[in-house]
């Protein structure tokens, strides 16, 4: 954990030292887990759980294939 949080933390110290703001495109683009507040604010509440149920099933469909190349050329 302290290999890829220290960098980051490293980072972050050198872009505030500089007086420079830390900014993340796809957090600017996506707002990861801020969309939820934004659904709901717009009464899009019953949707939330289909979003999560298609996320979860395309992420076990890529770790499947994930699991399943290394298998298919050996």
């Amino acid at each position: 954990l302290a290999l890829f949080l220290l960098p980051g933390l490293c980072y972050a110290a050198l872009l505030a030292g500089a007086g420079l703001p830390l900014y993340n495109h796809e957090i600017a683009h996506y707002r990861q887990g801020i969309w939820m507040w934004d659904w709901i604010r717009e009464g899009r509440v019953e949707e939330i759980p289909w979003r999560w149920i298609l996320g979860l099933a395309g992420h076990a469909t890529n770790l499947a294939r994930g699991f399943a190349a290394p298998l298919a050329t050996t």
